[in-house]
């Protein structure tokens, strides 16, 4: 009983970090949310959507949208894209200031 309770509180916190992940794309504006999202992204198909949520954030340029795109970049990887590194999206991150010209941190 236990394994069966475990395992049901394991599935819903999985189905909350989707959600939560359907949520932030949105908020960028990416529409077509992959339904690979329910079962696991592979790691190109996550390389993806994070680019996909930088280029977006590269045409908001706001001070307050930097902060809210890393910490929604940590966010997304925590809830849905595990596969991905923090590194990866670090450097994801580091890309979009340098091509959208933030250059003084």
């Amino acid at each position: 009983l236990l394994q069966l309770v475990t395992g049901q509180s394991g599935a819903v916190a999985l189905a909350q970090g989707h959600v939560r992940a359907s949520q932030l794309l949105r908020q960028y504006g990416v529409e077509r949310i992959p339904r690979a999202l329910r079962k696991g992204l592979t790691v190109p198909e996550a390389r993806e959507l994070v680019e996909e949520v930088t280029r977006r954030a590269i045409r908001k340029k706001s001070k307050t949208a930097w902060d809210q795109l890393r910490r929604d970049l940590e966010e997304l990887r925590k809830s849905a894209l595990g596969g991905l590194t923090q590194a990866y999206i670090s450097m994801q991150y580091c890309r979009a200031l340098l091509l959208a010209g933030q250059t003084s941190l």
